[in-house]
């Protein structure tokens, strides 16, 4: 079996996964319990896992068996670091991506279908949910986890895109393109999705939205007006043919496929596109 690095990401709440992958340059080395721990200076004063956490995630794996973990950028609430492991469960790589949230009000589960639903369409590019399940912490806290593999050998299309030719950027622009089309193939009788919510049309989408800097109102012949509390920006006008218009053409999408959530890898001296992640925003 080919070893592949494994990450662990540990969350209370929604967090970008595409940070996991950058390495730590600036580091502290601490132990936790058996297994030796490297902790970015930032991060010791943010969540951690502790080894309850880790036997909870890997009850199967003898602790003589991970290698050094490293803790990635992390937040009070999240935490994301990349574990190895040496004997592994069957079908598992041995370096992986895990994410925790807290159980009180987390959409791990439904996020983990939606990105199984977009494996599904686009396999060679949306890393494989491998597991969700449920663990407590050492304080008892009770969280929600969701394994993945860990892809070695790239980096973010951020970090290279710079440094691409155009023969590079057009070929990594239109494996997207084509990942886009594919992904709105798929429809949904609701719109909307975990972190919003969902609605059986577009009208009662808008007006669930926990909107902050601007207003939704209805004004006469159906018309809905959305208007930013900036006069700058002023207001958007969806008549209602505007509205059965979008209600027609609801699909299947990422919503947040920004280049620091694709990666790339060098393949024969060509850039090519290894895996789209972070499905947090999906949703239809």
């Amino acid at each position: 079996m080919p070893t592949f690095p494994v990450i662990i990401t540990v969350a209370k709440d929604e967090s970008s996964i595409a940070a996991a992958i950058d390495p730590i340059l600036y580091c502290d080395t601490v132990t936790q319990g058996l297994l030796p721990v490297t902790i970015s200076s930032a991060a010791q004063e943010a969540l951690v896992p502790d080894s309850t956490i880790l036997s909870g995630i890997l009850h199967d794996v003898a602790a003589d068996k991970l290698a050094e973990w490293t803790v990635l950028p992390n937040t009070l609430t999240t935490c994301t670091f990349r574990i190895h492991v040496e004997t592994v469960r069957p079908s598992y790589p041995s370096d992986l991506l895990i994410r925790l949230e807290a159980a009180s009000g987390s959409n791990l589960a439904a996020l983990a279908g939606l990105q199984a639903l977009a494996h599904a369409q686009l396999p060679h590019l949306v890393p494989t949910v491998l597991h969700v399940g449920a663990v407590t912490d050492a304080d008892g806290r009770e969280m929600e986890d969701s394994i993945t593999p860990y892809y070695t050998g790239t980096a973010t299309l951020e970090e290279v895109w710079d440094t691409l030719g155009q023969d590079d950027q057009r070929g990594v622009v239109d494996v997207v393109v084509r990942a886009v089309e594919t992904l709105q193939k798929a429809v949904c009788g609701q719109v909307g999705g975990p972190k919003l919510g969902y609605s059986p049309d577009v009208q009662g989408f808008l007006r669930g939205l926990p909107l902050r800097n601007c207003s939704l109102s209805e004004v006469a012949g159906g018309d809905l007006v959305l208007s930013s509390m900036s006069a700058d920006i002023g207001q958007v006008t969806f008549s209602p043919s505007d509205l059965a218009d979008l209600n027609r053409h609801v699909v299947f999408c990422h919503n947040d496929l920004e280049p620091r959530n694709i990666f790339v890898r060098s393949v024969a001296g060509r850039c090519e596109v290894a895996a789209i992640i972070d499905w947090e925003m999906a949703g239809f």
